[in-house]
């Protein structure tokens, strides 16, 4: 599991059109993202399309220790 912290934005309406067709796919809901991590790193470990934003400050914390209680192996970034 790759962990990171981030922040959500909403581009300026002039600019939302293009953001959505960067990814080629503008009709799927989307979601800004500003991650705080190095992103060259976050890129390399995350291995597809799909992402699950949760809210709060703690949840850091929290899925880096439930990764470690159940097995998963967690990239925390």
């Amino acid at each position: 599991m790759v962990i990171t912290r981030c922040t959500i934005f909403e581009p300026p309406a002039g600019e939302l059109e293009k953001r959505k067709n960067e990814c080629g796919i503008p009709f799927w809901p989307h979601g800004f993202v500003r991650a705080e991590c190095d992103i060259e790193t976050l890129l390399q470990s995350w291995n597809n399309e799909y992402a699950c934003l949760g809210y709060g400050a703690h949840l850091y914390e929290e899925l880096k220790a439930f990764c470690e209680l159940t097995g998963i192996k967690a990239i925390a970034l």
